[in-house]
This record gives structure tokens, C-alpha cells and sequence, in this order.
């Protein structure tokens, strides 16, 4: 189970109506400034949360951000975190269970039960179960399957080898504990069945067999750990003479392998992806997730149904029958826990663990009634007691509570960007923090340092400054931290602070995926050099439905020099994704920043940059007019203003009046980089954004203007998502739809899990519409001598930040993580049948779809949709 303590984000609220930030570190102390006085208020909960604290931001907080990825180096799992899941204690359940229930049986029919054999039995048959765990791994290890899985034995270990000599002379040890039992019983037939499971095992999992990537893992384990495993261990509780073959132990052994399967079956749910990915097509990876939680559905059923007929016909015992039927709420609970959860693959996590709780319950409440006749007890030398059975049956039912824990926990998205004059309720109740809106003066806070406090109540804002316009930051304070005055007077109230563990964080993005996907979002990816190239054609067209030029439609680009426009290289390019049905976006028309634009525009007086400025609008606006799906107007002008500076301080809201004129029916973009990325930029925190959209609206023509929101997403420094989630929710409360169009992550080891965080969490916000990838190939930015450079901190020349294929056009890790991501989210080939109404209804994610169906009377048609 995961370990909550291990991962945490928090979710931090001054208000609801100012910027909300989340972050996750170590020990924060929220500092506020009063008149250029230091003053730190923390919240008195603190100490009970590992020390971590509430971020104080009226409108923007900054998060200290250096210190901040310091702290979420420290989310790793610790050491013996990962050991302990290594072991997997749970799955030991499936060693426990065939010895018990055959033990039981063999007592319920002969009265006999030796301790010492049972012990013995047990011991030896959890070391053969070790040996399948570390085989596991090893081969695992061999296939790539476990490549990314930190809590491999040999990734923990790094050694494939002393693993490998570890497993099989555990099996050998376990092998030779069961032949000792089974010689002092005189019963060789039961080492012949346990032969048969070991073989089994070996089958399943190690080379060259594995039957379990061909999909017949769970019939396997059905025959291995219930008739080959329960049976022999029911005979070896034989004393004079061989105990006979009965249907009671026969049918108690199929109850263990249906168990048994079904962990496995569920052990599958939250790994399809990685399944795949080697080729290990288990049942779940052939049916999905959908019919997988059908399957569970009927296999519960059936296992019960089973139950309650053997009860019926007096092959089981009643008492045994009535004890199991107590753990029909838990399997209940599993039912609807994994068709409530099928398409969360960290949710259904849990259902693993669910079902080895089911397990254990299950059995043990069968076994250990199985006889309830015999008053005496007796210990003889051969170790045998007679006697009735009294049991407390330990619970499992934790294990339970922790995993449907993971899957109840919600993120609120909303936010405000209006000026209130009372502040929101606190979000989560206040979350962690007590007395969150200061309603019992400052109860449950403790004030510290050179500053004045006081609890008061604004007549007019809740936020207010000395005079004038400016911005206001609160500052995290830190061990040892530097501070910032702000000379402003800085007025709190209703802060929340709500603490996510990492599974509940990405299923969170899972959820809100599955509910919110209504609109077409696409995953695209910059176009780089691709007219000359087939096989970069042939691997872009069949993966990316939009794209954005590098450089080829930007102005330095077709107009190097004055009057001299070159449209060669963008024509062929624009003609050759109209042609593949690609949609292009627009990038860009203006660029704001002064160091890129032609040395021969900056020279030019005033007047004239306007004329040139109009004169490039009308060239490229016109020249593509219905064929672009966005325009990115005047690129990054939050950072600069280079138009601003030589023509009049409204110049850019003057180009968006004109770009809509000149097309009227494509959105107009604001596309800045660093407000995803890094949180202490201030020329581009969100209440910029907020304010610039404001004052191009505010230009007289622009009211109905159609802008959406650009966010480059070049993250060169570790991506802290819950910043990332918390900016997405104050630009959302625009109502304005919100694109990712330059995504990409700085290059090194990390680089591949980095933009697979980024592009679940972009594509898991209701506000964001489109993800741009910027990983275009390029022959000298792709070549091997950029790949294999180490010097993560400075590029080669000429080399690209982020590739996903090198020059032999095969993928690259970043490249694997958008097929994963792609294939992930769009749905394929679904067959199904109406119900007696003739409705057939399966819910896909959003795009194009073409269906037939067919009838015996009615001709095979063909109709589309779009959802």
C-alpha cells in the first residue's frame, strides 16, 4: 500500500478569489509584510503535518521555487519503502490459503491436525512462493517490463545475478522443506501434485515459456495453486494411510484457484500500459478495462454462487458456507469498486490488494469452522490434537479502507479573478488549518517576528495597498530563508490548505479525464523540417492531427529583407498538411521582442513600423485565411513591448483589432512562456494575463473579441505540477480556453517521465483545449552527437531541447510517452451488441467516429459522428 506520508501536494488558498497555489515541501513558514516590518504568521497545525505550512498570497504567491524542487527531490520513496513492496507481503495470502484449506479438509475428515506438519508445510511453500516473486522480477528485468519499476529486487539490488542465484536456491530449500513432510507422511503422490504446481510456476514465468504474455496466466495459477496445490497439502496430513481423494477437497481446491486467479486477473489493472508495451498480452490487455470489471463483476458472482450450491448439496459444511457468505459486503465492495474505477489505473491499484483481502477472508472463515464437533483436547507423539476449533479471524478489512481512501479524495478546480468585497468560503472546509477565515480572531495561529498584526475588516476590499497599482507577493519564509518587503499592506483571510498523496493527485487527473474530455483536445507536435523527408512524414501523419511551424510563418522568416517576401518553404508546407487533413495553427504574426525582429524593421521611424507592422498583418493573415485553426497575434508580449515602445502604448491592442478584421472567425491568441514554468516571473503570473486580456478588450472594437490563452510550457527546470494545476484554475475562472503550445522538458534522464506529468496534468484540466508538443525533428538537432551529449545545463549548438525521434526517425523515450499518451487517449474498435431495446451505448473519448452495424434484414450502413 502506498505510503500517504511519502508523497504530498498541497493545494494552498488565501482566498478563493486570489491566485491559488499548490505546492509540496518540506517546512514553509508563511511570511507577510506590514509597512516594511517583517511579520510571520503560521499556523499552530503545522507541527502535526511534518512541518508543512501555508503559503500566504492575496493575489499572486510566490513560491521560493529553487527551494521548492529541492523538497520534491525529497517526495523519493525512501529505501525501505521500496523493499517493502518488493517483498509484496500480501501475495503470501495465495501461500497461506491451499495449505490452510487443505489442512482443514484433511481435519474436518479425520479429526487430525498436526501443527508442527501444518507449520512445516506452510514455511516450505512460502519459501517456493519467494522463488516465483524473485523469478519474477528477474525475468521481468530481462523483457524491460520492470524497467521503470523502482521496486524491483533487481533494480533495488542491481544485481540480475545474485537475484537470480537468490531465487532458485530458495526454490530448491522450499522444494526440499515439502519432500521431508511429504517423506515422514509416506506420501509420494503429494510431491507428484506439488511437481505438477511448481512446474506450473515455472511455466507461467520463466523462459522460454512464459505462458503468462500469451494470456493464459490466470488458467495456469486456476490449476496450480488450487488442485495441484490444496490436494497434495490435504494429503500430507495423512498418518497411518493415505487419505482418499474426496469431492469436498476437489471443489475446496477449485474455490482456491478461482481466488487465486482473480488476484491475478486484478494484479493487471493498473499496468495494461506497461503490459503492452513488452508484448505481454494478458486477458485485460486483449478485453480492456470495461469488460475486464465485468468479468470481476461475474467472477465474484459465480465464485458465491459456487459456494452457496456446495453448502446446498452438503459438499461443503453449512457452518463453513455461513462464515464465507460474512465477507459477501467486501466482495460486494470490490465489484463496484473496480466498475466504479476501471478506467483509473492507480485507483484499481487498491483493487489488488482488495482482492488478497477477499482471499484471505474468504478461506479463513471457511476453514476454520470446518469442524466444530470434539470437546477433549489431546497432543500425541505424532503431534496430532483433537478438538474443537475456535478461531478469531484477523481482519483485512484495513487494507480496504486505505485503498478506497485513495479514490475519494477531489480536487476543486474553481477560482476567481473579480475583486471581491467579501471574501469566498474557504475551500475543503479550510483543509488542514484551523480557523481558516479568522473568525475567532487568531485562534489556531501563532505571530512571530518585527511586524504588527491585528484581525480586521476591510470596508471595501479584502486587499488593499498604501496607493496606487502595483503587485502584490507574499514570500515563503525558510530556514535560513532571505525575505522581500513589498511596502504594501498586506490584508488575509480564508486560508485553506489541502494535502494530495501522489495517487491521489494523478487519480484526480483520471477522473477529470474521463469526466470533462468535451471538447477536441488533440496532442500535436511542432513540424519542423518535414517536406523533404517521407519518413518523417509517414511517422507525423500518422500520429498528430494540428501542428505549428517552427519558424517558417514568423516574420524574420518570410521577410528577411524589406519588400522581399518569401512564401516558398510555408506554402508547400501549409499545402502539404491541408492534404494530410492536419490543422495548423498560426505562429506567429508579430513577435514582440525586439532582439528577433529584422534589423531593417528597427531602424525604421515610427510611422513606418506601423505601415511595415499593418503590411505584414495583411500579407500573412490574408495569404492564409481559413487555413489556420489560431493566430498567435503578438508572441510574448507580457515579456516585451517593443511595439509599445515605438509606436504608442496601445499598439498591440491596435494588431488584435486588426487581426480580426482581416479574419473575423479564427481565435486570436495571447501566447507567453515561464507561467506554467516558473513561478517567479512576474511579468507573466496570472493576474497579468488576466489584466492584459482585460486592456485589449478595453480597446474601443474589441469587446467581442474571441482570445484564448497561450502557455508555452518550455519547463527547463523540474516541472512542479501543483503550480502548474494552480495557475490553470485562476486563468480557467476567464472562461477562456487555455492551449499548451510549446511544450517541452529539459533534456536528461528525467526528461521522458518530466513531459509524461506535464501532458496528464495539462490534459486532465477542464480549462485546457489543446497540447502543442514542441519536439519537431531536425537533422542537426536530433543527431546523435546532441543525444549523447551529457551536459544537461548548456546545449550543443544547433541542438534541439527536446527530440522525439533521432535521425533514423525511431522513437525516442520522449517520443514512446506521446504514442503511450496518444494511444491512451482515444478509443479504437469497439464491438458490442444492443440490448433488447436495441440501444448499444460505450463511452468514448472525443473525436470522429464512423459506425456500422449490421442485422440480418437491414443492410450493413455506415454513419459518423463526431463527439
Amino acid at each position: 500500500m502506498i505510503n500517504p506520508s511519502t508523497f504530498r501536494k498541497y493545494k494552498l488558498l488565501p482566498a478563493p478569489h486570489a491566485e491559488q497555489r499548490p505546492f509540496s515541501g518540506s517546512h514553509w513558514t508563511q511570511r507577510c509584510y506590514d509597512k516594511g516590518s517583517k511579520l510571520m504568521l503560521r499556523s499552530k497545525r503545522e507541527n502535526a503535518y511534518n512541518g508543512n505550512l501555508v503559503e500566504c498570497s492575496p493575489v499572486q504567491a510566490v513560491a521560493a521555487v529553487e527551494k521548492e524542487a529541492k523538497a520534491e527531490e525529497g517526495e523519493e520513496v525512501s529505501r525501505a519503502t521500496l523493499i517493502w513492496r518488493a517483498f509484496k507481503l500480501p501475495m503470501y495470502t495465495v501461500a497461506f490459503t491451499p495449505v490452510t484449506v487443505g489442512s482443514a479438509v484433511a481435519y474436518w475428515q479425520t479429526g487430525l491436525f498436526s501443527f508442527g506438519r501444518y507449520f512445516a508445510l506452510l514455511a516450505s511453500y512460502i519459501i517456493v512462493i519467494a522463488w516465483v516473486n524473485l523469478s519474477n522480477d528477474v525475468y521481468d528485468f530481462d523483457t524491460g517490463a520492470d524497467k521503470n519499476k523502482k521496486e524491483s529486487m533487481v533494480n533495488l539490488f542491481g544485481s540480475r545475478t545474485a537475484i537470480n542465484v537468490i531465487a532458485w536456491s530458495l526454490l530448491v530449500l522450499g522444494v526440499l522443506g515439502l519432500s521431508l513432510v511429504a517423506l515422514k507422511a509416506g506420501n509420494p503422490r503429494s510431491m507428484m501434485f506439488l511437481a505438477a504446481a511448481i512446474f506450473g510456476f515455472y511455466l507461467y514465468q520463466c523462459p522460454p515459456f512464459r505462458l503468462s504474455y500469451h494470456g493464459v496466466g490466470e488458467p495456469l495459477l486456476f490449476i496450480s495453486f488450487g488442485p495441484f496445490s490444496t490436494i497434495p497439502f490435504y494429503l500430507l496430513h495423512s498418518v497411518k494411510r493415505e487419505l482418499p481423494i474426496s469431492s469436498t477437497v476437489i471443489w475446496a481446491s477449485v474455490l482456491v484457484g478461482l481466488t487465486t486467479s482473480l488476484i491475478l486477473f486484478c494484479s493487471h489493472f493498473h499496468q495494461i500500459e506497461d503490459d503492452k508495451a513488452v508484448g505481454k498480452m494478458s486477458p485485460l490487455v486483449r478485453l480492456g478495462t470495461e469488460k475486464g470489471s465485468l468479468v470481476v463483476k461475474w467472477s465474484v458472482i459465480g465464485l458465491y454462487s459456487l459456494l452457496f450450491a456446495l453448502g446446498f448439496t452438503q459438499t461443503l459444511p453449512f457452518t463453513s458456507v455461513l462464515l464465507s457468505a460474512l465477507t459477501l459486503p467486501m466482495a460486494n465492495l470490490i465489484v463496484s469498486f473496480v466498475q466504479k474505477n476501471h478506467m483509473d489505473s492507480l485507483c484499481l491499484l487498491g483493487s489488488w490488494w482488495l482482492e488478497c483481502s477477499l482471499n484471505s477472508l474468504f478461506h479463513k472463515r471457511s476453514v476454520f469452522k470446518l469442524r466444530s464437533d470434539g470437546d477433549c483436547v489431546e497432543t500425541r507423539k505424532d503431534g496430532c490434537i483433537y478438538g474443537r476449533r475456535e478461531h478469531l479471524l484477523p481482519s483485512f478489512d484495513f487494507l480496504l479502507c486505505c485503498a478506497i481512501a485513495t479514490c475519494d479524495s477531489s480536487y476543486d478546480y474553481s477560482a476567481s479573478i473579480q475583486c471581491l468585497a467579501e471574501p469566498l468560503d474557504p475551500q475543503y472546509g479550510g483543509g488542514l488549518v484551523g480557523n481558516p477565515n479568522f473568525d475567532s480572531g487568531l485562534d489556531e495561529w501563532s505571530v512571530f517576528g518585527g511586524g504588527k498584526v491585528a484581525v480586521r475588516k476591510s470596508k471595501k476590499a479584502w486587499l488593499q495597498l498604501d496607493k496606487g497599482k502595483d503587485i502584490v507577493s507574499a514570500f515563503l519564509e525558510i530556514p535560513n530563508g532571505q525575505s522581500k518587503n513589498t511596502q504594501v499592506e498586506l490584508w488575509i483571510d480564508n486560508v485553506s490548505l489541502k494535502p494530495f498523496t501522489r495517487i491521489e493527485w494523478q487519480q484526480q487527473q483520471n477522473k477529470s479525464i474521463d469526466r470533462i474530455r468535451k471538447r477536441k483536445i488533440r496532442e500535436f507536435i511542432t513540424a519542423g523540417t518535414i517536406i523533404n523527408h517521407k519518413a518523417y512524414q509517414d511517422w507525423f501523419t500518422s500520429r498528430f492531427t494540428a501542428t505549428t511551424f517552427n519558424n517558417e510563418m514568423k516574420w524574420y522568416y518570410t521577410e528577411l529583407y524589406p519588400g522581399k517576401e518569401n512564401y516558398t518553404v510555408t506554402d508547400a508546407m501549409v499545402s502539404f498538411f491541408k492534404k494530410n487533413r492536419i490543422a495548423i495553427r498560426g505562429h506567429a504574426i508579430l513577435w514582440a521582442a525586439g532582439n528577433v525582429t529584422q534589423p531593417w524593421v528597427k531602424i525604421l521611424p515610427p510611422k513606418e513600423i506601423l505601415k511595415a507592422a499593418v503590411r505584414r498583418m495583411g500579407s500573412v493573415v490574408s495569404r492564409y485565411l481559413g487555413d489556420v485553426i489560431a493566430w498567435d497575434v503578438m508572441n510574448e508580449n507580457l515579456h516585451y513591448s517593443f511595439y509599445e515602445e515605438k509606436i504608442r502604448p496601445n499598439a498591440t491592442s491596435m494588431f488584435y483589432q486588426i487581426a480580426r478584421a482581416l479574419d473575423p472567425q479564427t481565435p486570436l491568441f495571447l501566447n507567453e512562456y515561464n507561467t506554467l514554468e516558473f513561478p517567479l516571473d512576474m511579468a507573466v503570473i496570472p493576474s497579468k494575463y488576466v489584466e492584459k486580456i482585460r486592456e485589449i478588450r478595453s480597446f474601443p472594437g474589441n469587446e467581442r473579441l474571441k482570445m484564448q490563452i497561450g502557455l508555452q510550457g518550455h519547463f527547463w527546470r523540474k516541472p512542479n505540477v501543483s503550480h502548474m494545476r494552480a495557475t490553470l484554475d485562476v486563468l480557467g475562472a476567464i472562461n477562456t480556453p487555455i492551449w499548451l503550445t510549446e511544450l517541452d522538458t529539459k533534456r536528461g534522464p528525467n526528461q521522458a517521465a518530466e513531459l509524461e506529468e506535464v501532458m496528464r496534468e495539462a490534459f486532465s484540466h477542464p480549462a485546457v483545449e489543446g497540447i502543442i508538443v514542441w519536439g519537431g525533428w531536425k537533422p542537426t538537432g536530433c543527431n546523435q552527437t546532441c543525444l549523447t551529449d551529457k551536459n544537461y545545463e548548456v546545449l550543443p549548438k544547433g541542438c534541439a531541447e527536446m527530440c522525439l525521434i533521432d535521425n533514423n526517425f525511431k522513437n525516442l523515450p520522449a517520443g514512446d510517452v506521446v504514442d503511450k499518451l496518444i494511444n491512451e487517449w482515444k478509443t479504437t474498435n469497439v464491438t458490442g451488441v444492443t440490448d433488447g431495446d436495441g440501444v448499444f451505448e460505450h463511452k468514448v473519448f472525443l473525436g470522429d467516429y464512423s459506425v456500422t452495424y449490421s442485422h440480418p434484414l437491414i443492410p450493413r450502413p455506415v454513419k459518423k459522428y463526431s463527439v
